[in-house]
């Protein structure tokens, strides 16, 4: 139930009883964000978040980032792309 609750105000959809490593490289990423969160993190420190994902995944991480800084997350954010 508290899983459900994260993913609903995280807004993703995956199916909790799917395995991990059946799940694409993004959406593994974003079930670590929600793992941080059912530890209420207040500092989340992500190391080449974008390197694997697609174009649609970097835009999906980026809105749960945004989302999560309005609530008061800190991210330290690791990258070696600059665009």
């Amino acid at each position: 139930a508290e899983a459900l609750k994260i993913f609903q105000t995280l807004n993703i959809n995956y199916d909790l009883n799917v395995m991990i490593g059946d799940l694409s490289i993004g959406a593994q990423q974003m079930i670590e964000i929600s793992k941080a969160m059912m530890s209420e993190a207040k500092v989340i420190i992500m190391d080449e978040p974008t390197a694997a994902l697609t174009n649609s995944e970097i835009t999906s991480l980026f809105k749960t980032v945004n989302h999560l800084k309005a609530q008061g997350v800190s991210f330290i954010y690791i990258s070696h792309r600059i665009e």
